[in-house]
């Protein structure tokens, strides 16, 4: 994947502590396919394809059990919405729009 930095913020109950985080580095597909596998259908109907492999994963288990933080959304909550055709962002951020920071507008 060379110097690309990639994130993704999966669900901590669907990553195996066993395994997993080396999987995810060189076959992320193969991973989601076993925890949401509804990802397929939502990215082959707006013409994406999944990265091969992601570079870095965090783990927010110790802010988890010691402060009691639940993240509000992870890959599985984003599928979700993209299948239910749902907004994202706040109200604040429909309202200002796209900047035209980059050269394409993503869909």
């Amino acid at each position: 994947m060379g110097d690309q930095m990639t994130t993704m913020p999966l669900a901590p109950a669907l990553i195996s502590y066993d395994g997993d985080f080396e999987v995810l580095t060189l076959n992320l597909p193969a991973v989601l396919k076993r925890y949401p596998p509804q990802y397929e259908p939502v990215y082959r109907q707006r013409g994406w394809i999944m990265l091969p492999g992601i570079d870095r994963v965090y783990v927010n288990e110790l802010v988890r059990t010691q402060l009691g933080w639940q993240p509000r959304y992870n890959f599985s909550a984003v599928i979700d919405r993209l299948r239910d055709s749902e907004q994202f962002g706040s109200d604040l951020a429909r309202a200002v729009g796209s900047k035209g920071y980059h050269d394409n507008a993503v869909s």
